[in-house]
């Protein structure tokens, strides 16, 4: 099962090579070469569908080879909104 690899350098010189599943359209990873040739990569895994948007419940990073972050979601909530009473400036402050 050959992905398809999307590779973009940005204007600091960073690398991104992305691979996707041809059959799927999911990103199953993404690295990150920085112009001192340092790499992180991500591991996107566990898709499922979430209001209509397929979504890696699963996330795995690496630098240099060696695992530094496994993030696994339980849930996920898509635009759920914004409480604006967060964002009220306190009465002492008006």
């Amino acid at each position: 099962n050959d992905s398809i690899n999307v590779r973009v350098i940005d204007e600091y010189g960073n690398t991104y090579a992305i691979l996707i599943d041809p059959q799927t359209l999911h990103p199953l990873a993404e690295r990150l070469t920085l112009p001192n040739g340092k790499v992180t990569e991500t591991i996107f895994n566990d898709y499922r569908d979430v209001d209509g948007l397929p979504t890696p419940f699963q996330l795995t990073i690496s630098r240099e080879g060696k695992i530094v972050s496994k993030i696994q979601l339980n849930n996920v909530t898509i635009n759920a909104g914004i409480l604006s009473h967060l964002f009220e400036l306190p009465n002492a402050l008006q």
